[in-house]
């Protein structure tokens, strides 16, 4: 008879460098997710953070900080009285990114008036507009 397993939970993508949680989905309600990495300088995989799945669709898993390139995936184990099933690693394990650039502060140009309907709001402060 074929062991059973469970699929593997799905992380949300992108991850990015310096991201300190992943979202996770495709689990089964009561199981514990184990979240791993491969870090991009290579080695064996390592547990970054867990949590015990919610029944809810998605749920957010504290990690310890990614950093760019590392692979990161899931598993789940769900266990009853009689047996346990966990998910098996999956296939393909998508890489971690660089983070978005940010926006600069936005800068509210003055003078302000009393009367004024609305507010100018520029990413520059020497705009001339």
């Amino acid at each position: 008879m074929k062991p059973m397993s469970l699929s593997p939970p799905q992380i949300a993508l992108p991850t990015y460098s310096r991201g300190k949680a992943v979202v996770v989905s495709g689990y089964l309600a009561g199981a514990e997710i184990t979240i791993f990495r491969y870090p991009a300088a290579g080695g064996s995989s390592q547990e970054i953070g867990h949590g015990k799945a919610p029944m809810v669709e998605l749920m957010n898993i504290e990690v310890d900080q990614l950093q760019y390139n590392d692979r990161v995936f899931a598993i789940q184990k769900f266990c009853t009285d009689i047996l346990c099933l966990t998910s098996l690693q999956p296939s393909k394990i998508p890489q971690t990114g660089l983070p978005p650039v940010p926006l600069p502060a936005p800068y509210i140009r003055t003078p302000l008036y009393a009367c004024a309907g609305t507010i100018l709001v520029v990413y520059h402060s020497d705009y001339e507009g």
